[in-house]
Formats: structure tokens, C-alpha cells, sequence
């Protein structure tokens, strides 16, 4: 037991020893650059660019409900059935509808027959219509001007029984509901949308905006595939902040080009990046960000072992590096402040 206690001891004061060396090197060495973070100008090409997130949307996208409440008759369609433009959908039990319209109809033509006969009660007495006569006829006229607009309703509603496609696209959604179920008029029942007016939308403060314009290409990332990207550009930009925003921000739409192949990979609703490039530069001078130095002078470097101050004007900002113009060049040692 004593010599597995005097071995143990040993081991932690090789440790201690090995631990105090280590320190030692440390100081020594953060002694000798006095606390300086050492680095070079470097030159190669430089870019500025701007990544905004965003959602995909389309601009021929809706969620269809029937105007009026009532019993599904019939859905004509299936989900990923492709549709055209005031194609038939679906369509609710019309047999009510259908007995308003005739009543409507018998209704118009009633009160015609009135007016008819008022008419006729005046005939050649347009300069001595009696005042009895007059109001007997207006009230002919408004009668059958009430029984018009009923009619008017009723074939109104009978062609709102009928769901139809605004726009050539995809049934992407169908609710689950058969013939014969009731459906309520705020119920939304199909999905339609159309692949070739999908975007990809992202939203830029008012400092960002200002940045890009139209037809200004762009590359997205998805966050589902983030080792692809998509070539984009800007087909829109908004003139107004947008309205459901708590702060001032803008929405700009961006069309990507392999739009194709977008849709059989990204659906409406994903997340991703869309990436500017804002300006770029070949062969420029830049150092990492934390070297350049501000007083009241303006930017500078601490170049060379005598870290001596040299002004300086900063251009394109890149990825944690800016490039720096002035009396320096490629390889020139520069240092941070402690």
C-alpha cells in the first residue's frame, strides 16, 4: 500500500510540473508580443454581399371557398390533377337554388304584367295623369325593379354553386369532404396553385433595400438542401414598407431560373437564403477587421514592429475582412491594440 501511495504521488508531481511548464511558455510568449495580435496585409479578390431570408411563395396561389353555405353535390377533381382557367372543381346541391330562380323568375314576370297594366291605365295621359294613377304606377315600377334584382340574386347564386379554378394550375389541396356532406361558406374546401408563378420572397430593412435593384441575380439556399443553390434574380421590388410589419421593412421577389426543377424539389412555405453579392473588387489589399484602428484623425494600421500609426481609407467589407487603401502593401506586418 505505501508504495502505491509514493508512486501516486510521483505521477501527480510529474503532472504539476508538466502543467507549471505549459504556463510558463505561455507568459513568456504573450510577454514577448506584450499582449499584440500579430497579422499581414493580405491581396487577392474581395466581396460585399447581403444575405436575406425568405419563404417561397407564388403569385397565383388560393384557397377556395363557396360563397354560400350548402351540400357538396359533387368534386370533380383530384389532388396533383392539373386544371385550366374556369375549370369546374366542385359543385354544391343546386335543387333549392333552382326553385328560388324559377320563383324569381315567375316573380319578374308578375310584376311586369302589373306594370303592363298600370301603363296601359295612363296610355295618352301623360299631361293629365291623375295622382291616384301616377302612384298606382310607380309602385308597379318599383315592384317589378325589386322582383329584377331577385332574379338577378338567384342566378347569382346558382352560378356560385359552382367552384371553378381563376387560373390555369395544380389542385394541390383538397379537404376532406364527399358528396353529400354540408359545408360552410367560410370553409376552405380546395387549394389551387400555379408552379410556373412560384418566387422565392424575402423581406429587406430600409438600409438593405437600398442596396439592390431590379434584375440584380442572387443565389439561393434552402434550408432543406443547403448544399444546392438556385441562380435567382430580383423581378420586384416594393415602393411601400410592408403592412403586417412591426418595423420598417420591404418585400422583394426573386423568380430563380431553373423554376422546373425548382418545384419538383421546393414547395411553397420552405425557408431559405438568398445571397447578394453587393460589390466585389480583384486584386485588392485587405486585412481581417479587428486591425483597423479609428481616432479622431480617422482609420489607420499599426504597421511594422515600431507599430507605427498609418492612415488609411476602408472599401469593400467582406467576410470579417475589409480592404484597406493607402501608403501599404502585400505582406506588411500590422497589429491590434492589446
Amino acid at each position: 500500500m505505501l508504495k502505491r501511495t509514493k508512486g501516486w504521488l510521483k505521477l501527480k508531481k510529474f503532472w504539476a510540473i508538466v502543467i507549471v511548464g505549459i504556463l510558463i511558455t505561455l507568459f513568456i510568449s504573450r510577454q514577448g508580443n506584450n499582449g499584440w495580435a500579430k497579422g499581414v496585409i493580405q491581396k487577392g479578390d474581395i466581396k460585399e454581399e447581403l444575405t436575406l431570408s425568405g419563404v417561397v411563395e407564388a403569385d397565383e396561389h388560393i384557397k377556395l371557398v363557396f360563397s354560400t353555405s350548402g351540400k357538396i353535390a359533387s368534386v370533380d377533381v383530384i389532388e396533383g390533377q392539373k386544371v385550366a382557367k374556369n375549370q369546374q372543381l366542385a359543385k354544391l346541391d343546386t335543387t333549392l337554388l333552382h326553385a328560388d330562380y324559377e320563383r324569381a323568375v315567375s316573380d319578374l314576370r308578375d310584376a311586369q304584367s302589373t306594370v303592363d297594366r298600370a301603363l296601359d291605365s295612363v296610355k295618352n295621359h301623360d299631361k293629365d295623369e291623375s295622382f291616384t294613377q301616377k302612384e298606382t304606377r310607380t309602385q308597379a315600377e318599383v315592384a317589378r325593379d325589386k322582383a329584377y334584382r331577385n332574379l338577378v340574386k338567384a342566378q347569382q347564386n346558382l352560378a356560385e354553386a359552382v367552384l371553378r379554378s381563376p387560373f390555369d394550375g395544380i389542385v394541390s389541396q383538397i379537404v376532406d369532404i364527399k358528396p353529400g356532406i354540408n359545408i360552410i361558406y367560410t370553409q376552405s374546401f380546395i387549394e389551387v396553385i400555379n408552379p410556373e408563378t412560384i418566387y422565392f420572397s424575402v423581406a429587406a430593412d430600409q438600409t438593405d433595400v437600398s442596396k439592390i435593384t431590379l434584375g440584380q441575380p442572387a443565389d439561393i439556399v434552402f434550408d432543406i438542401d443547403q448544399d444546392k443553390s438556385y441562380s435567382a434574380e430580383i423581378i420586384f421590388v416594393a415602393l411601400t414598407p410592408k403592412l403586417d410589419e412591426t418595423s420598417t421593412v420591404y418585400k422583394v421577389k426573386l423568380k430563380v431560373a431553373e423554376v422546373e426543377n425548382l418545384v419538383s424539389n421546393i414547395k411553397v412555405g420552405m425557408t431559405g437564403d438568398a445571397n447578394f453579392t453587393i460589390s466585389e473588387k480583384a486584386n485588392a489589399l485587405f486585412v481581417e477587421e479587428k486591425f483597423v484602428q479609428q481616432d479622431k484623425s480617422g482609420e489607420y494600421l499599426l504597421t511594422g514592429a515600431n507599430k507605427e500609426k498609418v492612415n488609411i481609407e476602408t472599401g469593400i467589407e467582406g467576410d470579417g475582412v475589409v480592404e484597406v487603401i493607402g501608403n501599404v502593401h502585400e505582406g506588411q506586418e500590422i497589429y491590434d491594440q492589446p
